[in-house]
């Protein structure tokens, strides 16, 4: 009986590219550095680039934000909730609506304080879609307190108020 050689088996196994990819890996960097080095960027500068894009698209979708709900009245304040700090908006009126568009990964934590002084809980907002989240006051709302609380999660807000009776006020309005 002669004993032939399975071609599937008696494959050698394959080198690992280990040091291969490492040089490959540190080549590559090493490229990049030099580049932006030679066009007078340092990696400092890079990075303020970076932080100025980031803000440029934070700027431009809460611009894309606002026109998103100015059908629903006119915005009385608006502005960006950052990363890392929280935002305290005051109702001024019975009516005004508070939208809110969160984006990143996270969430928004969102607290009540009622005309009374006491606080309550609202649901968390879950980030990173392009729904907006409207809080009407009830009148029993006196303030809304904003925590992005994560990094990479961050908000427009916009406090509303309806330029136009809300629907169907006209006709209770010819009942009378």
């Amino acid at each position: 009986m002669t004993w032939r050689s399975s071609p599937t088996f008696d494959r050698q196994p394959a080198p690992r590219p280990g040091a291969l990819v490492t040089v490959a890996l540190l080549a590559a960097a090493v490229g990049v550095f030099a580049l932006t080095t030679w066009n007078g960027n340092t990696p400092s500068d890079t990075k303020v680039t970076e932080a100025a894009i980031a803000e440029a698209v934070r700027e431009e979708l809460h611009a894309m934000f606002l026109a998103d709900i100015t059908s629903r009245g006119s915005v009385l304040r608006s502005s960006l909730l950052q990363e890392d700090a929280a935002a305290r908006i005051d109702y001024a009126k019975n009516a005004d609506t508070l939208a809110l568009r969160c984006y990143g990964a996270g969430r928004v934590r969102v607290a009540r304080v009622l005309t009374d002084g006491t606080r309550e809980p609202h649901a968390e907002i879950r980030c990173g879609d392009t729904t907006t989240t409207y809080i009407v006051n009830d009148g029993t709302l006196r303030t809304i307190v904003l925590d992005p609380g994560e990094t990479g999660s961050w908000a427009s807000w916009a406090l509303t108020r309806p330029t136009s009776p809300m629907p169907g006020a006209d006709a209770d309005a010819r009942a009378s």
